[in-house]
């Protein structure tokens, strides 16, 4: 179990992000998520962010909420999906979330994610995934996931130490490409308290420093709690 703490470093971390990216332009990108609660035979119909930029999606009658906030410009792009509630026994949730129309340039560009989880229970399974897709995603079957286009994908990641990488990897991107991000809960065998966040960065390589220094000094909670209150969503029912 991993531990989230000190909001002064989540502040400065916020400040550096603001001082490199500087203001999210989010004119063509399309941004989605999409449900699975049989562990990813099957998906709910994609839900879009409506260009917010965010998306809160109650997931049926287990409790868990998942949160999703991303943002694409020529020197970075960011997506962060977050779960947390009580997942009752049973529980095998996948939540996908998909950025397309990505203009971070040039090639070879650079993924960074930490995955940092907080399960209070023994034994359940806490995961995430991400692909790149040359071919800017779909939001059909595959949700940018498969295909000829596919130029990176993690497999299967678990969660690291709090703010460490648990992926970095370099991948030939032609604008406009896509990204999709996943994470799983499975093996929950009583009620369950969860929180479980991936946050996926995309810069040429290698990534700016300063950037680096942001997403790896603060807990993985700490990027997109900052990109959540600025940009609030209304949950919608899965």
């Amino acid at each position: 179990m991993n531990r989230f703490c000190n909001p002064l470093r989540l502040l400065a971390a916020a400040a550096v992000a603001v001082a490199v990216m500087g203001v999210p332009n989010r004119a063509e990108a399309g941004f989605f998520l999409r449900v699975s609660t049989n562990g990813g035979a099957s998906f709910a119909a994609p839900v879009s962010d409506g260009g917010t930029g965010a998306i809160v999606l109650l997931i049926g009658n287990v409790s868990v909420k998942a949160t999703s906030n991303s943002i694409t410009t020529s020197d970075v792009s960011f997506i962060d999906l977050h779960l947390d509630g009580f997942a009752n026994k049973g529980t095998n949730i996948v939540v996908q979330a998909m950025l397309t129309d990505l203009v971070t340039v040039p090639a070879p560009q650079q993924l960074t994610t930490i995955l940092t989880s907080s399960s209070f229970a023994p034994g359940v399974s806490l995961s995430a995934q991400t692909w790149l897709d040359n071919s800017n995603g779909s939001v059909g079957s595959d949700f940018g996931t498969s295909g000829a286009g596919i130029v990176l994908n993690t497999g299967t990641l678990l969660p690291g130490s709090t703010g460490v990488p648990v992926f970095s990897g370099n991948f030939p991107g032609v604008t406009p490409y896509s990204i999709t991000t996943q994470l799983k809960v499975s093996n929950v065998t009583t009620l369950s308290s969860i929180q479980l966040d991936v946050n996926n960065m995309i810069t040429p390589a290698p990534a700016p420093a300063g950037l680096v220094l942001a997403l790896a000094g603060v807990p993985a909670f700490g990027f997109g709690t900052w990109l959540r209150r600025r940009r609030a969503a209304s949950p919608v029912q899965a």
